[in-house]
C-alpha cells in the first residue's frame, strides 16, 4: 500500500488487514514512548479510516504527550463527534481543557538520556527539544536543555535536576557542567546525592543561593516546589531513569490542577 491508497481502492480483506497493522503499530509506538512516530501512524490511520473514533483517540493521546494540547483537544473532539458515547474522548477533553484554561504557560518537560518526553508543555516549547535530541552524553543533554530553556521558555524558568547515574568517572565534572548551565535559570532544585555538585556549581557560576535549593529526595523536592511555583512557570525536570523523576512530573501536574482551581490564591511571591 502507498500513501496515496484510499479506503475505496482496497478490498474488505485488505482494509481489515491494514487496519490491524496500523493499530498494532500505533499501540507499539505508544508503549515505547515514540510519540512523534505515533502521531504519523495515527494520522495515516485516520486518512484511511476517517470515521473511526479510536484513531482520533490515539492521535489525541500522542499529541498530548508531545505537549500539543490544542491539537490533542481537536483530535478528541473529533472522536466525540463520531461517537457521542466515547468516554475516553470526553474524559480527555475535560482534562486538557482544564489544563489549557487553568494553567496557561505551565510547561512540564521530562528528559531522559534515551530521549525526550513532554507533558502539558506550552506551545512555544514544542520545538525546543529538537535542539538537543541528538546529544549522546547525559551531562551535555542536560546542559543543552538548560541553555535552551533559558533562551526561549515563557515565564519563570525552573529546573529540577536529579542525580545522573550514568556518568562513571565523569560524574563530578558532569554534574558541575550541568550546574554551570543551570546558573541561567530563575530557580534550581536539585535532588539526590550527586546533584548537590550541580547546585554548588550553579551558585559558583552566579546563581543566588536563595534560588538554588537542594533536596534529599523526590518527596522533599515536591513539598518545596509546591510552595514556590506559580502559574506561568516553565519547569524542566531531568534525572536518570533510576531517580524516577517522572514522579515529580506527576506531582507537578497535580499541583498545576490545584493551583489553577485556586486561582490567584495559588500564586506565590518570587523566591
Amino acid at each position: 500500500m502507498t500513501n496515496e491508497t484510499t479506503h475505496d481502492e482496497m478490498t474488505p480483506e485488505e482494509r481489515a488487514k491494514l487496519k490491524k497493522q496500523l493499530t498494532d503499530q500505533a499501540v507499539k509506538l505508544a508503549v515505547n514512548g515514540r510519540w512523534q512516530e505515533a502521531v504519523q501512524v495515527n494520522r495515516e490511520y485516520i486518512r484511511l479510516f476517517p470515521n473511526e473514533a479510536e484513531g482520533y483517540n490515539r492521535l489525541g493521546k500522542a499529541l498530548s504527550e508531545l505537549g500539543q494540547v490544542q491539537d490533542a483537544l481537536d483530535a478528541y473532539q473529533k472522536a466525540l463527534d463520531l461517537d457521542s458515547t466515547n468516554l475516553i474522548a470526553k474524559r480527555n477533553i475535560d482534562r486538557l481543557a482544564a489544563l489549557r484554561d487553568r494553567c496557561p504557560g505551565l510547561g512540564l518537560v521530562l528528559i531522559e538520556h534515551s530521549g525526550t518526553y513532554q507533558l502539558a508543555t506550552a506551545p512555544d516549547l514544542a520545538e525546543l527539544i529538537e535542539a538537543f535530541l541528538g546529544l549522546d552524553r547525559p551531562a551535555r543533554l542536560s546542559a543543552a536543555a538548560l541553555e535552551t530553556l533559558a533562551q526561549v521558555a515563557p515565564g519563570r524558568r525552573v529546573a529540577v535536576l536529579g542525580d545522573m547515574l550514568e556518568l562513571g568517572d565523569y560524574s563530578l565534572e558532569g554534574h558541575r557542567e550541568v550546574g554551570r548551565a543551570a546558573a541561567q535559570v530563575d530557580l534550581l532544585v536539585t535532588v539526590g546525592t550527586l546533584a548537590r555538585h550541580a547546585r554548588d556549581a550553579a551558585v559558583e557560576a552566579g546563581l543566588s543561593p536563595e534560588r538554588a535549593l537542594h533536596c534529599a529526595d523526590r518527596g522533599e523536592a515536591l513539598e518545596r516546589l509546591a510552595g514556590l511555583l506559580r502559574l506561568g512557570d516553565t519547569v524542566l525536570v531531568k534525572g536518570s531513569r533510576a531517580m524516577r523523576m517522572e514522579e515529580i512530573v506527576s506531582g507537578l501536574q497535580a499541583w498545576a490542577a490545584g493551583a489553577g482551581q485556586a486561582g490567584e490564591g495559588a500564586r506565590h511571591e518570587r523566591p
